[in-house]
């Protein structure tokens, strides 16, 4: 009986092992700022900063919480990331072009590494008025170039361009009355969304959405918990049919995908959510694909642009 214990105990350790061994490490290369910017835009910075490097910082910090609120992938902290580079000899700045990734190697340390460049970052504003009063919109913008490197063969898994707006409540100006900390708000909400969108795109490619389990009361479990997913969220589920390769490469391009119905999240934990039903064409079965629908994004988006209230940014 001892040595049976033993062995149990032995089994639960090496299976936890596995588990977290399983996590893929992911790390940040330096985002660069390439976005062309007006003058008014140069003052208007995220969190109130006049930088384009520093409000490349905040979109790093960012986008490192998103990615960590999936809790799929084990993130090199930033200083160990710079040193891992230093060491491989990709120079001290830790930036990694295109042409330089997919020759770099195999590097030790880190599985994946986020590499990108903010390419289009401001406001556009329109307002009408006379005088020192003036009422107008604004709209806030992003677009990030996101390249996602396999650090052991040096080929590039993804390649995209993210693009974010964020529409602001009708603003009021006036003479001694100014909305420069709004301004820097605004421009930190679409950069957070563009985060967000990166992460979502990251998962998707590497660990998507998963059935993992159906109980006997119809509930669907999910592999991915609070932080990632939300109650209320709508996700569409899909069966993955047969892999197509490419001729030429010989590389797995895909599967066969059949939408099999749609699901709403009814409940989140840290490490998994229950869904129910809405529509099906077919049975669900475990290991089926789950994507959030895009008319779940827009609402949420939505539902964000209302609580602005009604003075948002000039």
């Amino acid at each position: 009986m001892k040595r049976v214990t033993v062995l149990c105990l032995l089994l639960v350790v090496v299976f936890s092992g596995n588990v977290n061994a399983a996590k893929f490490k992911i790390g940040i290369s330096d985002i660069e700022f390439k976005a062309e910017m007006n003058e008014s835009d140069k003052d208007r910075h995220s969190y109130g900063r006049r930088k384009p490097a520093e409000s490349t910082q905040a979109f790093i910090d960012m986008l490192t919480t998103a990615i960590a609120k999936t809790s799929k992938f084990d993130l090199v902290e930033r200083k160990r990331m710079a040193e891992i580079l230093k060491e491989q000899a990709m120079g001290d700045s830790g930036v990694i072009d295109e042409e330089s990734a997919q020759t770099m190697g195999k590097i030790k340390g880190v599985d994946y590494i986020i590499l990108g460049a903010i390419t289009e970052y401001g406001l556009e504003a329109k307002s009408t008025g006379f005088g020192n009063f003036a009422v107008g919109k604004a709209t806030a913008n992003i677009a990030v170039d996101v390249r996602i490197v396999s650090a052991k063969t040096g080929s590039i898994v993804i390649a995209d361009t993210v693009r974010e707006s964020k529409k602001a409540a009708s603003s009021i100006k006036a003479e001694g009355f100014s909305q420069d900390e709004a301004n820097g708000k605004i421009l930190s909400d679409v950069m957070r969304q563009s985060a967000n969108s990166i992460a979502n795109l990251i998962v998707e490619t590497i660990y998507p959405i998963k059935v993992v389990a159906i109980t006997k009361s119809g509930i669907i479990m999910l592999n991915y918990g609070k932080g990632f997913l939300e109650k209320g969220q709508h996700l569409e589920v899909f069966s993955q049919g047969e892999g197509f390769v490419d001729p030429d490469t010989g590389e797995m391009l895909g599967n066969e995908e059949e939408l099999v119905g749609e699901i709403v999240i009814s409940d989140t934990q840290a490490k998994f959510s229950k869904a129910t039903l809405v529509t099906k064409t077919a049975d669900f079965e475990k290991g089926m694909i789950c994507r959030k629908s895009a008319a779940s994004v827009a609402k949420t988006k939505e539902k964000d642009e209302k609580k602005k209230g009604l003075f948002g940014v000039f």
